[in-house]
């Protein structure tokens, strides 16, 4: 199974929904945009990594072999960028400037963050997402092995547990793998799926249809409107946004239709927002800071938001070239 553009397309449009989310948190969008959108594009994210993964690994044999080279791959792709801006965070927070967004100063917060355990501000999404690639070890040697549904799915319940213990102790949702498992593995299933789905004419024909309806669900299901008008389950930020279902049938939707690559989503296939796919990573954890420097400068508010898309833009796509996809080669080259 080959590589899907659209998908890339759509983890830049996941991204750009997080960065639009926290531009309206600054007031430099209306605030439709915010209290909640930015979770939608990480819903977004969570099932494009859970079905990547199974995409290109479930196929190939548990080797060891094999599944070294794809620890390897996921260390090389996350923990160079993700150590570089931790430990600069650090560093701005301790030594240059003290209210820097990513304000991490105490070592506890510093260790469990460098071992992947939990995470502050945006960084929290990285220790789950790694957590994920260690659970998937473990998904990969059960299917290997012949697991049927019924184990497979029983594991996946599993997965939640932890959560389900911590919550009452904690009095929140803890920023684990365990809270947030389900897009993963809704991921996985259908990547597993996946080529009978696309196989079928009838559901690529409805497809075409359904597609774009989907995209326009997607932005008028606006978690700001909702809660506003008392059209959600609670008020409870978590329940409100992942433990609605209406929102999980319209992100499930938007990314079954991508995964078609219909004519009808062919924007996804453009040139910009598959370049924001690709510059994600970066993009995504260096915005917000981004966002709180323009806020403090003196822009005018009617360009804040497009000289931070700029700004962001182009310190990601720096990272992405001179950072990232050099220490990934890097890193793959002395562990391979």
């Amino acid at each position: 199974m080959g590589y899907i553009n659209s998908l890339t397309g759509l983890r830049g449009l996941a991204a750009f929904m997080v960065f639009i989310s926290h531009c309206a948190n600054q007031g430099m969008v209306p605030d439709v945009f915010g209290n909640g959108l930015g979770q939608i594009g990480v819903m977004l994210f969570f099932i494009l990594s859970g079905f990547l993964m199974a995409h290109l690994y479930l196929d190939r044999e548990a080797s060891l072999t094999n599944i070294k080279h794809y620890l390897v791959a996921r260390v090389g792709r996350i923990f160079p960028l993700y150590y570089l801006l931790i430990l600069c965070s650090v560093f701005i927070s301790t030594c240059v400037y003290a209210e820097f967004h990513y304000h991490i100063t105490e070592p506890k917060i510093v260790v469990r963050a460098l071992l992947f355990i939990d995470a502050p501000f945006e960084f929290w999404t990285i220790p789950v997402e790694v957590q994920f690639y260690c659970v998937f070890v473990v998904f990969w040697l059960l299917h290997q092995r012949g697991a049927g549904p019924v184990v497979l799915t029983l594991f996946a319940l599993l997965t939640i547990v932890p959560s389900i213990f911590l919550y009452p102790k904690l009095g929140h949702v803890p920023a684990l793998f365990s809270s947030y498992s389900v897009p993963f593995f809704i991921g996985i299933i259908t990547a597993m799926n996946y080529s009978r789905l696309t196989r079928s004419p009838l559901l690529a024909r409805w497809v075409g249809y359904l597609a774009i309806p989907a995209f326009i669900a997607l932005f008028l299901n606006f978690p700001a409107i909702r809660a506003e008008r008392g059209w959600v389950l609670d008020d409870h930020f978590f329940i409100r946004t992942w433990a609605d279902p209406l929102n999980w049938i319209i992100v499930y939707g938007v990314f079954f239709c991508a995964m078609f690559n219909p004519r009808s989503l062919g924007f996804l296939n453009a040139r910009a927002i598959v370049f924001l796919g690709e510059i994600s990573f970066g993009f995504y954890l260096i915005h917000y800071p981004v966002l709180k420097i323009i806020k403090q400068l003196a822009v005018p508010v009617f360009l804040q938001f497009v000289v931070s898309l700029v700004v962001t833009t182009v310190a990601a796509w720096m990272l992405y070239r001179f950072f990232e996809k050099p220490a990934n080669t890097l890193v793959r080259a002395k562990l391979q």
